[in-house]
């Protein structure tokens, strides 16, 4: 999914996760009544795989804040994130029996 978002002073999301940690950047928590919020598309736990074209895949935590600070710098942001969908389990484990 592509999402671009424009602010005067954030973006409103924390960033968590890198290289070091041994998994993807992802969204940690996104600041009510910030762009992502207002925004809507966004989800804790969306993986970044782009931040305004460059890769984040394997990326340090570090460099995805950099990469975030010049999106700050000229005040927009276009990111790519993946995002897993997980099937509704409403798997009760209940048997029928034919008796």
């Amino acid at each position: 999914m592509l999402f671009s978002l424009f602010h005067s002073d954030g973006f409103g999301l924390r960033i968590i996760g890198g290289e070091e940690e041994k998994s993807q950047v992802s969204v940690g928590r996104i600041v009510p009544n910030s762009p992502a919020y207002i925004d809507g598309r966004l989800r804790k736990g969306d993986e970044i795989i782009k931040i305004d074209g460059h890769s984040t895949i394997r990326a340090s935590h570090e460099r995805v804040v950099q990469l975030m600070q010049q999106a700050k710098d000229n005040q927009r942001v276009s990111l790519i994130v993946r995002r897993y969908l997980y099937p509704n389990n409403n798997n009760n484990n209940t048997q029928l029996s034919s008796k």
